[in-house]
């Protein structure tokens, strides 16, 4: 990704806004100036030793002219509340570009939306479609000919394979697979490490079995595979 043209103010002032802002200066590619969230969600007045802001403040202290934001929201209320900053950004006239991060694989003929989030050694092959506000967090796959709407989170090291079509405001957890030719409807929720094989409706949620913890200690194990 190119150098950002103008200063930046982050929304959301969470671990993702943190990671997102570090490796922004960390490899020079712009300069945060600031941090914007709800006026009654700010908890500090500084964070990295910027400022938080309100975001109803935002376009007199850091106009749309002049600086551009990248919301790093993250999946709250089935990513709901980045749309809805998003949407007010956009609205107040500013330009969203994302974050994509130096070690992210796009394909050179993506087609993308504004504001897409792209984490260290993402993968999206060729021929592939994705909408706005889009988080695809580190490590994951997106396979060829797959199309994802708008507002979806695909979390660190989630694969998805090739002709996939997620509906807007979409979760898929951490390690899960999704296999080729599936439909995930909108607001579909995928737990971390499900394995999807069928498709799923509108407001589906599919978790995987769950792991147990054993009624012992470590100490007894002398071979195990």
């Amino acid at each position: 990704m190119p150098r950002y043209e103008h200063p930046i103010v982050v929304a959301g002032t969470g671990l993702n806004a943190e990671v997102i802002a570090s490796v922004i200066e960390g490899e020079s590619m712009g300069t945060v100036v600031a941090f914007a969230v709800d006026r009654d969600h700010i908890k500090e007045p500084t964070m990295l030793g910027r400022p938080v802001i309100a975001l109803e403040d935002m376009v007199v202290l850091y106009p749309p002219s002049s600086h551009c934001v990248v919301n790093s929201i993250g999946y709250n209320h089935m990513n709901r509340v980045r749309g809805r900053v998003s949407a007010f950004c956009r609205e107040s006239g500013y330009i969203l570009p994302g974050f994509v991060h130096p070690s992210a694989d796009l394909s050179a003929d993506l087609r993308y939306g504004s504001n897409l989030i792209a984490m260290q050694g993402v993968v999206v092959e060729p021929c592939t479609k994705i909408g706005d506000d889009v988080v695809l967090w580190a490590g994951c796959y997106i396979g060829h000919h797959s199309v994802l709407g708008d507002r979806i989170y695909v979390g660190p090291r989630a694969a998805v394979g090739g002709t996939v079509t997620i509906g807007d405001n979409a979760f898929i957890g951490m390690s899960a697979s999704v296999r080729s030719k599936i439909r995930i409807g909108a607001h579909a929720l995928v737990g971390a490490a499900s394995f999807v094989s069928q498709d799923l409706a509108d407001g589906a949620v599919i978790v995987p079995a769950r792991s147990v913890i054993l009624d012992k200690t470590s100490d007894g194990f002398t071979y195990f595979h």
